[in-house]
């Protein structure tokens, strides 16, 4: 447990064709380590599918430490 805090800074969507939606968020992650607090950048990019019936799931995700 390093009490890791998320705040999205930014983010853009993408209709890719047919029941498809690409997502990419930037923001800051704020976490403990040995007693010392640490910021760092993040980037995340989300490629979400769809059904006929609207239910959504996660396709592909990438995380990446800036």
């Amino acid at each position: 447990n390093k009490n890791i805090k998320f705040t999205p800074k930014d983010f853009d969507t993408l209709h890719s064709g047919a029941r498809r939606i690409n997502i990419l968020v930037n923001g800051v992650i704020n976490y403990n380590e040995n007693g010392q607090i640490f910021e760092r950048q993040f980037t995340e990019y989300i490629h979400l599918a769809t059904n006929k019936e609207n239910q959504f799931w996660i396709q592909m995700a990438i995380f990446k430490l800036i």
